[in-house]
């Protein structure tokens, strides 16, 4: 069993030295993919973590380097032990790892994390989730690393505030100085609606990086934000207090939700409700009676 555990680690070394192959595999191949992945899933291993690599190993090894199911159940095991290491140590989802271990080690994915967490705690993370994805992740998350650097460096002199942000929204582009370029324009943009833009820019632009449309996210928060400000100044809460309160995107979610239920009428009015939207409706009526008091606290 020992030469059949080196034999799967030399495959699986091999196999991660040299780039993911895509393309058409023969009838014969395709049959002896099924064999290995077969042996490799009973291992514990997800479906698509062992088609992966049993696709790998067929495209890129002949058929007597590939040895037999004793070699294949070994290499099942060896991924089963990565795995674990993976989603222990390094705290990383099914999908990331079906995605890496094709093409890296869990040593080689540790090391790798370290070196980000030394140079960056910050960003390290990120740039680890980024460079998973891509065919070659620590050439990617080298690459990440230094473009991050580049463009927080850049906007560090135009506005601090949201240097990091937009740098972290932008390491990844084809070209990330003026994709972060391009993002800084339309925030600042943006902010231009605000008396104190910059301090308040951070909060959008880190709301906003979340969602698949940016600059549709970011218009909606400073919609929302204006329309909060302006009913707690309304209300006489103080300027400060308000700033904080529209700040809180649950505070705005529950504050816009509670006050659009004020314009609704009861059942026998101009809108009919079901006995649910009666009962939504009054637990939002209650909390914007409880948000209220709140600020007048």
């Amino acid at each position: 069993m020992g030469s059949a555990a080196t034999k799967a680690r030399t495959l699986l070394d091999a196999l991660r030295r040299t780039a993911m192959r895509r393309g058409a595999i023969s009838k014969r191949q395709s049959r002896r993919q099924g064999e290995i992945a077969g042996a490799i899933e009973a291992q514990g291993l997800p479906a698509a973590l062992a088609r992966r690599i049993a696709f790998q190993l067929v495209f890129k090894f002949d058929v007597a380097e590939l040895a037999d199911q004793v070699v294949w159940r070994a290499i099942g095991e060896q991924l089963e032990r990565e795995m674990a290491r993976l989603r222990g140590h390094v705290g990383l989802a099914d999908r990331q790892i079906i995605a890496v271990l094709p093409k890296l080690s869990a040593d080689q994915v540790e090391d790798f994390l370290e070196k980000l967490l030394a140079a960056d705690r910050r960003i390290a993370r990120t740039i680890l989730n980024a460079a998973l994805q891509a065919a070659d992740p620590l050439s990617a998350g080298r690459r990440y690393l230094a473009e991050y650097r580049a463009v927080a460096e850049d906007l560090e002199a135009i506005d601090p505030a949201i240097a990091r942000t937009l740098a972290n929204a932008s390491f990844t582009a084809k070209t990330p100085r003026r994709k972060a370029m391009e993002h800084f324009k339309q925030f600042a943009t943006l902010m231009m609606k605000f008396e104190d833009g910059g301090k308040v820019m951070r909060l959008p632009a880190k709301a906003a990086f979340r969602t698949p449309d940016p600059a549709k996210a970011a218009e909606e928060f400073v919609g929302d934000y204006a329309s909060v400000l302006a009913a707690l100044a309304s209300q006489g809460v103080e300027k400060p207090l308000a700033k904080t309160l529209a700040s809180s995107s649950r505070f705005r979610r529950h504050f816009l939700q509670a006050e659009a239920t004020e314009t609704i009428t009861e059942p026998g009015g101009q809108i009919a409700l079901t006995s649910s939207e009666r009962e939504e409706l009054a637990r939002l009526r209650k909390e914007i009676t409880e948000l209220r008091m709140e600020v007048a606290r």
